[in-house]
């Protein structure tokens, strides 16, 4: 009597498999790579993508991009400048955004030679300041630059040594009138009180457009955790959704920190006894957040 070979079980359907287990390094890589464009933020992101097309509406009263700590505000601006990228066009170099952190420029020269080697000068630090500055307007000009955000802006100007140079160099760039760009501050909520202490930023720029909200909607939460988890994982349970929207009072950088922790304890899992693991490895920075 012939007898048959048994068959090999069919393959399940890649949608059925097990995901493969990421480690933390995947798991990192996928959390930098995402942008939620969330219902609550539209209304600044889209503000700022106005402002980046068309920078001549908003020359004379702009946006300060203002939110707390881990809120957001480098991530918006990485956005930007992943839709507005560098290139070049009929051999030109066109650089819509420019962005500086003033903690790491000493004086007004290191600013100028920072915007300079962005709008790629070939020597950033050539010439005296004002052969410097004009270099800097004709490469602004040609790279079509829209917007320079200056980051820790409340830190700059309020620095001993710092503060009111920097403030005559950004002055001096927002009050040139052949200028195209605009310039943004950036910073933690007491920026906002910096800008109204001084006349003309007070008048130049609005403190509360620009501010990013924290996260409030849970659905948002949800959306942004099951990213985070990937495809072909379960869904999220909604009592992981609740606690962690608790425990990051809808900060979107500690709300990341908080499952990316999560998920190399659970071994790319998460469950709430993962979520609540991770919470005490964040304790020294979740423990003091407020409310606002």
């Amino acid at each position: 009597m012939q007898t048959s070979k048994p068959t090999k079980p069919a393959r399940p359907p890649a949608a059925a498999r097990a995901p493969k287990r990421r480690e933390q390094n995947d798991i990192i890589r996928d959390r930098e790579a995402n942008w939620w464009n969330l219902k609550s933020r539209k209304k600044v992101v889209t503000l700022f993508q106005s402002l980046v097309k068309t920078p001549d509406r908003h020359r004379r009263r702009a946006p300060a991009l203002i939110a707390g700590p881990n809120e957001g505000k480098t991530r918006l601006v990485r956005f930007l400048r992943d839709e507005f990228k560098v290139e070049r066009v009929n051999g030109s170099l066109v650089v819509k955004i420019v962005y500086v952190n003033m903690a790491d420029v000493d004086n007004v020269a290191q600013l100028m030679e920072e915007l300079l080697r962005a709008l790629g000068d070939v020597d950033p630090t050539a010439g005296n300041a004002k052969q410097r500055y004009g270099r800097f307007r004709e490469l602004a000009r040609m790279a079509q630059l829209a917007v320079i955000f200056l980051d820790e802006f409340h830190d700059s100007v309020d620095a001993t040594g710092k503060g009111k140079p920097f403030l005559r160099a950004i002055k001096k760039m927002m009050n040139d009138e052949d200028a195209k760009f605009v310039v943004i501050p950036m910073g933690i909520p007491e920026l906002a009180g910096i800008l109204r202490r001084d006349k003309q930023l007070a008048t130049r720029f609005s403190t509360v457009t620009g501010r990013l909200p924290r996260l409030k909607d849970l659905g948002e939460v949800k959306t942004i955790m099951q990213d985070l988890v990937g495809p072909g994982h379960p869904e999220v349970e909604d009592e992981c959704v609740l606690y962690a929207a608790a425990q990051t009072k809808g900060v979107l950088g500690h709300l990341l920190d908080l499952v990316e922790s999560a998920l190399v304890i659970g071994n790319d899992r998460l469950t709430l006894k993962n979520l609540k693991e991770a919470r005490n490895e964040l304790r020294d920075v979740l423990d003091d957040l407020d409310e606002s």
